[in-house]
């Protein structure tokens, strides 16, 4: 009797055990929440789509430090619950206090929880994708697309510039820029679908907005759209030279697997930078957007094929603050202002310096912003747009300065001498050749047509 006393026992303490074990893991679970959302909310000033959430962590979280800036996440996924953590179990443990006093301790956090997470991300809609705009969806040619005339293959230049808009307060922030640009087309890209980097980024190359999140966990962002085609893929048919330049690990958010995989581009970013102990002479842990264009301009120098295409990201605009470098808070201070401004005039410098060298009589140039600014500012304008301009050496115009997302695709295309017509390039059309709709009010339809879960034929596009 007295053993099986004892076995009752010891099962029993184990299954308290496990109870408190669980009991506590819940807890954590909730701070975690907690604190997760008040980073973000520090980080992005602002509600985070779902999506973004989704894309980050399923394709490139452990390389996303140096943008979702590692203190913040030692100090808030870290130190913060842990130290509360502790706390808790002080009081439930060994001090013994009212266990109702507990009760409503406890029930603050888990409320506290549920309200911060809802306050900083988006939730995902119920509704389904709008049946005309997956209609309209039509799958680029390669063939169709490769008959362009070999003497008027044109290169190509684009710079993805984070955190750029159209307009601000103060006149001065742009100032160089609009100058250096003058020769450029100014357009408005309109409706903006996807407000983060890696989504604007294939929605304008891939003709098709990116939504991975509802993908099993092992179709990352490294196989997004194998099963239909970019502007990268034709490129690549088409014999041009890639390469894809970043200040930051490329493996954020999969943007370095999109380029080699859509493109057999060469990439170079923070990995390469250090493995070939090139200095940036910065304390900050990417390379500064003055750093990457002085690259830029001498791998520009240095390519002896033609027909090339380049791609540039930035970074030092991003939210909160912008990431200044050394050499601009040293000559425009570190305020968001004087950050902006100094990026934007790096930029004019280095568009300047392809007019003197001449490229740009045989190469086309896209700068874009790639999404507003993440949250408030006294700087920003009342209406918000991103900087949108696109140069080709070719005679011909815009036939509107409304483009969307996927429109620039096919416009790009045509910028370089590529003959698209009036098709659809995903759910695109060439602008300098058509100003064609599917529908009348197709602008509405692509704002608010993406709700919900993607359809099967969504998600047949990135499976092999």
């Amino acid at each position: 009797m007295p053993v099986i006393i004892k076995l009752i026992a010891i099962d029993f303490l184990k299954q308290c055990k496990m109870i408190s074990f669980i009991k506590y893991l819940f807890i954590f679970i909730a701070l975690q929440i907690f604190f997760s959302s008040i980073t973000f909310l520090h980080i992005f000033k602002s509600q985070v789509e779902i999506e973004q959430l989704r894309i980050t962590f399923l394709s490139g979280f452990w390389h996303s430090f140096d943008v979702l800036r590692l203190s913040d996440l030692i100090k808030w996924q870290l130190i913060a619950p842990t130290a509360i953590m502790f706390y808790i179990y002080l009081n439930i443990e060994f001090k013994k206090r009212n266990k109702f006093i507990l009760l409503i301790n406890l029930t603050a956090i888990f409320v506290s929880s549920f309200l911060a997470y809802r306050l900083a991300i988006k939730p995902s809609s119920n509704e389904t994708w709008n049946e005309k705009v997956i209609a309209t969806y039509a799958k680029p040619s390669i063939v169709n697309t490769s008959s362009q005339d070999s003497s008027r293959k044109f290169n190509l230049i684009w710079i993805f510039v984070e955190s750029l808009e159209t307009n601000y307060k103060s006149k001065s922030i742009l100032k160089k820029l609009n100058d250096s640009t003058r020769f450029m087309t100014e357009f408005e890209i309109s409706p903006l679908v996807q407000k983060y980097t890696i989504g604007a980024i294939m929605s304008e190359r891939c003709g098709v907005p990116l939504f991975l999140g509802f993908l099993n966990g092992n179709d990352i962002t490294s196989t997004a759209f194998n099963n239909t085609y970019c502007i990268d893929d034709i490129l690549k048919a088409n014999h041009y030279k890639s390469t894809f330049i970043v200040g930051h690990d490329a493996r954020f958010s999969g943007l370095g697997d999109y380029f080699k995989t859509h493109a057999d581009a060469d990439v170079y970013d923070l990995a390469y930078f250090k493995k070939n102990n090139i200095s940036s002479h910065d304390k900050n842990d990417h390379y500064s957007d003055e750093f990457i264009f002085d690259f830029a301009l001498h791998k520009l120098n240095s390519i002896s094929k033609s027909p090339f295409s380049m791609t540039i990201l930035t970074l030092d605009n991003h939210t909160p603050t912008g990431i200044p470098s050394d050499k601009c808070k040293r000559d425009y201070g570190d305020n968001l202002e004087g950050v902006l401004t100094c990026n934007s005039d790096n930029l004019a410098k280095f568009i300047n310096s392809l007019n003197e060298s001449g490229i740009l009589k045989n190469t086309a140039l896209v700068v874009v912003g790639d999404h507003p600014f993440m949250g408030e500012h006294r700087i920003f304008s009342d209406v918000r747009s991103v900087y949108a301009k696109i140069y080709t050496p070719l005679d011909i115009k815009l036939k509107t300065k409304t483009v969307t997302p996927f429109d620039l695709f096919p416009t790009t295309l045509s910028a370089i001498g590529f003959k698209t017509g009036d098709s659809a390039y995903g759910l695109g059309f060439s602008r300098y050749e058509t100003l064609f709709e599917p529908d009348p009010d197709w602008s509405m339809l692509l704002k608010d047509g993406f709700r919900g879960t993607p359809p099967d034929s969504y998600l047949a596009l990135h499976k092999r």
